[in-house]
């Protein structure tokens, strides 16, 4: 989460909906919008995090390009600025940052953990990290990278990142 400057929520209503309970009895809002600027590559991400029949749901995301602060150009995303956008993160940090927000205006303990589980979001367990493994072994295009993105759904950066600390796990099994 290097890469993340900053991550805030807006706080008029339009952004901030009422708190609603999810399945498993654990408060968010109804909706709730977060902004954050990255560092590299240097963009801004918006991502609407709401709740949909007691399960939460990234309703949207929006990509908004840089402004050079000396020359004021604007610059639009390139695909590979798009790329290179850890996504992943982002959702967990407006998540975490959100938990935390309910937890001081309900009283509650913060309960991110359950909140990310319930957005399909792992952490990375030593588990997760020995069926990385086992896709590098078993992988015989050569492509491990390619083989734990379509497995898990990830980003490639995400999948690299997996794929070095699961090394671990693939020297460890082949000994």
């Amino acid at each position: 989460m290097a890469n993340i400057i900053s991550l805030w929520f807006r706080t008029d209503e339009e952004s901030w909906g009422p708190l609603v309970e999810l399945d498993d009895g654990t408060m968010f809002p109804q909706w709730a919008t977060a902004s954050c600027v990255l560092l590299d590559p240097a963009v801004m991400v918006e991502v609407a995090l709401g709740v949909e029949d007691g399960i939460p749901i990234v309703a949207w995301v929006t990509i908004k390009g840089s402004t050079n602060v000396e020359t004021k150009v604007k610059t639009a995303p390139t695909q590979a600025t798009v790329r290179a956008i850890p996504l992943d993160d982002i959702i967990h940090t407006a998540v975490v940052v959100a938990t935390r927000r309910v937890a001081e205006e309900s009283g509650q303990r913060p309960s991110s953990a359950r909140v990310l589980r319930a957005y399909g979001h792992r952490g990375v367990t030593p588990d997760l990290l020995r069926e990385v493994a086992a896709i590098v072994r078993g992988d015989l295009d050569g492509q491990p990278n390619k083989a734990v993105v379509a497995r898990f759904g990830v980003s490639p950066r995400t999948a690299s990142r997996w794929i070095k600390r699961a090394e671990q796990f693939i020297t460890e099994t082949e000994d």
